[in-house]
């Protein structure tokens, strides 16, 4: 807007010879700095927000036994409590806003920073719920309970955007896709293109191994998921 603004007088101080050059920088560089922001402010966003140790957090330790049953999330007590993950991550949020907040940024970037850092932290959540190994329904609960405690957190340090609900959608479906019943499981895996194929083998043994499904309804969804062609007919 700046450049925009002093278009006029830059062109009337430069000599004609370097009239073409002028044009070709507003007419590529310039106008292309609208399209650009977007992608800079998603990459800033990252740079100032470590998410890095979440799904790690989340998910169960690869050092949990197959014979142990004490996953985070697999408790045959619905808990009032939730994790600690949901601490810490509420600090990386509070601290990302703390350093927006020097860097006295405007309103409108402010907005936008704070889109692609839910956004990216929401994926960070449902790529956590894929490393977990062992889920009960009390556990599912338990997830339920774990992200409503920090969306309250960011409700309360974020911007109103009317993006902040559909970015939490993405986990929120992740997490009640534990209840869809066994013949309706492969339509959820099709209309979801969204979850890569590592978070459907993993939403389809937790879903498997607590409500008890035949071995063989889990290993043809397996196969579907493997199965490029398998997903194609009702996509």
């Amino acid at each position: 807007e700046e450049f925009k603004r002093l278009r006029l007088g830059l062109k009337q101080a430069l000599p004609p010879k370097e009239e073409q050059k002028f044009e070709r920088f507003f007419g590529q560089t310039i106008t292309s700095v609208e399209d650009l922001r977007e992608h800079v402010y998603c990459r800033v966003a990252a740079l100032l927000l470590n998410l890095s140790w979440v799904s790690e957090a989340i998910g169960d330790s690869d050092k949990l036994s197959d014979k142990l049953k004490t996953g985070k999330y697999a408790k045959k007590e619905v808990s009032t409590d939730h994790n600690k993950w949901v601490d810490d991550l509420s600090m990386e949020l509070t601290q990302f806003g703390a350093k927006l907040a020097c860097a006295e940024v405007t309103a409108e970037a402010l907005v936008m920073l704070w889109d692609f850092a839910i956004a990216e932290t929401a994926s960070a959540i449902v790529a956590g719920f894929a490393r977990v190994r062992k889920c009960s329904p009390e556990g599912r609960a338990g997830m339920a309970l774990d992200v409503q405690v920090l969306l309250g957190t960011v409700r309360s340090l974020a911007p109103f955007s009317d993006k902040l609900e559909s970015h939490f959608r993405l986990v929120d479906t992740y997490i009640k896709a534990f209840y869809t019943p066994e013949t309706e499981f492969l339509r959820f895996l099709q209309v979801h293109p969204e979850y890569s194929t590592q978070q459907k083998v993993a939403l389809i043994n937790q879903t498997a191994g607590a409500h008890g499904w035949h071995s063989k309804s889990r290993s043809e969804l397996l196969a579907q998921v493997g199965s490029t062609n398998g997903f194609s007919d009702l996509l």
